[in-house]
């Protein structure tokens, strides 16, 4: 586990040396997904909870039920360009 460990780091330091633009602009890429998913996985559950919360205003309300929840994820809506 530790030899995998040094290799590892070996490789990266490596990268970072020899293709020092190549290996920024992955990295740079990678936390850009990690960032998109953890939004995209925020604004999820905030609209799943705000359609719980008109669920319970509506039986209280009187008011018919809501549709069914559905959420679409950031890289599948259209943009408005």
């Amino acid at each position: 586990m530790l030899n995998g460990t040094y290799l590892l780091a070996t490789l990266v330091v490596a990268a970072f040396i020899l293709w020092p633009e190549e290996s920024i602009a992955v990295l740079t890429a990678w936390s850009l997904k990690i960032q998109m998913h953890f939004l995209n996985y925020r604004l999820k559950w905030m609209a799943w909870r705000m359609y719980r919360s008109i669920i319970k205003m509506s039986k209280e309300s009187g008011f018919p039920h809501p549709g069914p929840f559905t959420f679409v994820n950031i890289w599948d809506r259209e943009s408005s360009d």
